[in-house]
């Protein structure tokens, strides 16, 4: 999945002693979809990726999109396969700071840079 998203505040802030840079642009973007987890603004933490499409958001992010990504907490963490309805409509907008490979897939380091709203979700078959 990929998608366009904007901040709350609808105007352009950037705090960077606090890690938020927030801007009222849209812009689209690759999604990983997070089980049992949630990144904040400013914080930066490790995560084993391992559905294949958080694999080809990671990759698209890499190659097209200077490392960034879009971050959705998952609603049920039992389910494997996430639709739209499974996830939050407000994430975190996040860099993948560096990735290595892992047994079940990879592991990437990635920042979080600020709060996004998701405005509308485009659905593909290797996407969310």
């Amino acid at each position: 999945m990929s998608d366009e998203f904007h901040n709350d505040d609808n105007q352009t802030k950037d705090n960077t002693a606090t890690g938020y840079v927030i801007t009222d642009s849209v812009t689209d973007l690759p999604v990983i979809v997070l089980r049992n987890m949630v990144v904040f603004p400013g914080v930066a933490t490790s995560v084993i990726i391992g559905r294949r499409k958080s694999l080809l958001a990671i990759e698209k992010s890499l190659k097209f999109h200077n490392s960034e990504v879009l971050l959705l907490a998952q609603r049920d963490e039992s389910t494997n396969d996430p639709s739209v309805r499974d996830v939050y409509s407000v994430g975190v907008l996040a860099r993948i700071v560096k990735k290595s490979k892992h047994d079940n897939g990879l592991k990437i380091m990635i920042e979080g840079i600020g709060r996004a709203q998701i405005i509308r979700l485009s659905v593909t078959r290797n996407s969310l």
